[in-house]
């Protein structure tokens, strides 16, 4: 399946495995649900979803943007006043529009966060690939509902265009030519037939909560990302 990347792509720390959207997307589609997991429509070994990694072709950095994120409110009589307000960038957020307009981070008690990204441009990032085996008219349903993929997707980087699904004879979101294509926890990657690979932590199930607290030992795609 291929995602067409309509705006500059900001990636994330881990690339992200088509199950990790598809939760993130069944999060917007039910949010009263405590466990999105169960509205994700891969088939699962040993708990594992049948959803590979990002594949994309090489990225190249374009430029880098400043993002103000957010304005510490340390006291609550620290009342934040309504002209400081910038509903057209922040939706109502709390920000300190002087500070946003001067570029300065601030410090005390109204204090603005900013953080750098480096962006990958339409003309060098316009399409992600994922392997997936399960209910794809679903999968592709839900990937529609996603605003983009990537870090600030929000504000509209990574923003998803379109969305192809083209079957293929085999599943290939776990192995592929040898190859892990997800992390893959260390005994399930024995009984797939892999060969012995350096082990790391990783998170190998998509679970509700911090991604930290579901690490276990796995085999991982080489690098950040996979090649096409």
């Amino acid at each position: 399946m291929t995602l067409n990347i309509g705006t500059p792509y900001i990636p994330p720390k881990v690339a992200p495995t088509l199950d990790g959207l598809l939760w993130g997307a069944a999060r917007l589609e039910f949010p009263e649900c405590e466990d999105a997991t169960e509205h994700i429509p891969l088939q699962r070994t040993e708990g594992v979803f049948h959803g590979s990694h990002m594949m994309c072709d090489p990225l190249f950095p374009e430029r880098t943007v400043t993002f103000f994120q957010s304005i510490n409110n340390e006291r609550e009589e620290d009342a934040i006043h309504e002209s400081w307000l910038d509903t057209r960038l922040y939706k109502g957020a709390d920000v300190d529009v002087s500070k946003l307009r001067n570029g300065d981070s601030g410090r005390g008690t109204f204090s603005v966060k900013m953080d750098s990204y480096t962006p990958f441009g339409r003309g060098r990032f316009w399409k992600a690939g994922f392997f997936g085996c399960g209910d794809m008219s679903r999968v592709e349903s839900l990937l529609r509902i996603l605003p983009g993929i990537g870090r600030k997707a929000a504000r509209g980087y990574g923003a998803i265009a379109d969305v192809d699904v083209d079957p293929v004879e085999r599943d290939c979101s776990l192995m592929r030519e040898g190859k892990p294509m997800r992390p893959i926890p260390e005994k399930l990657w024995s009984s797939l037939g892999g060969t012995p690979l350096p082990l790391r932590m990783a998170r190998a199930e998509m679970r509700a909560g911090h991604p930290d607290d579901h690490e276990v030992l796995c085999v991982t795609p080489g690098g950040g990302r996979l090649s096409w």
